[in-house]
C-alpha cells in the first residue's frame, strides 16, 4: 500500500537523552536518501509484507540549520570567466588525472 502524496511525511527529532537524530518516513525515495548518506535504519514497518515505513537515527552532527537571511553567494563575470579559463587549461592537459580534477595525483 502506497501512500498518497498527501500522506506522505518525514519527521525529524533530536533525542537529548540519547544524543542521536531520529528520522521516521513513509516515502521510500526519502529512506533511500537517509540510507546513503550513512543513517542506520532502526526499523521498517510493513503491511501486508510491503515496506511502508522508516525509522533512522543519525550522528548529532547530521543535521545542520544555516541563516535564511544571508544572501545567497553571487559570482561576479570576472570570475566566471577566470573559471572557465581555468577549466579549459585542466582540459588541454594530456595526462588523465589532470583531466579528472586530480592533477596533483601522480600518473
Amino acid at each position: 500500500m502506497r501512500y498518497l502524496p498527501e500522506e506522505r511525511e518525514t519527521h525529524l527529532h533530536y533525542d537529548a537523552t540519547d544524543k542521536v537524530w531520529k528520522a521516521w518516513t513513509n516515502m521510500p525515495y526519502m529512506a533511500e536518501k537517509l540510507r546513503k548518506c550513512g543513517w542506520k535504519q532502526i526499523h521498517v514497518g510493513k503491511d501486508g509484507g510491503e515496506e511502508v515505513d522508516w525509522l533512522f537515527v543519525g550522528e548529532p552532527n547530521a543535521i545542520t540549520f544555516r541563516d535564511m537571511t544571508k544572501p545567497k553567494r553571487t559570482i561576479s563575470e570576472a570570475q566566471i570567466k577566470a573559471m572557465r579559463e581555468g577549466r579549459a587549461a585542466v582540459d588541454k592537459l594530456p595526462d588523465e588525472n589532470a583531466k579528472n580534477g586530480n592533477a596533483h595525483v601522480p600518473a
